[in-house]
């Protein structure tokens, strides 16, 4: 195995994709996966996805309803 991981995908994301995200961030600490990768290579990978993902999620939050104005 390497220490290199997958590259990130492009905003805007798809379901597969945010689904596959965060999966691997809900076991990126977990003690097994991927031991030979550094504690911090892990942590940052882990803050790449949480940016990506909440970059998405403002993305796809819905604007202020226009007629509420009235």
């Amino acid at each position: 195995m390497t220490n290199e991981f997958a590259p990130l995908p492009q905003l805007p994301l798809t379901f597969a994709q945010r689904e596959k995200l965060e999966f691997e961030q809900s076991i990126l600490f977990k003690q097994t996966y991927r031991e030979e990768v550094p504690q911090a290579v892990k942590e940052a990978r882990y803050a790449a996805i949480s940016e990506l993902l909440l970059d998405d999620a403002w993305m796809n939050f819905p604007g202020p309803d226009p007629d509420s104005s009235r």
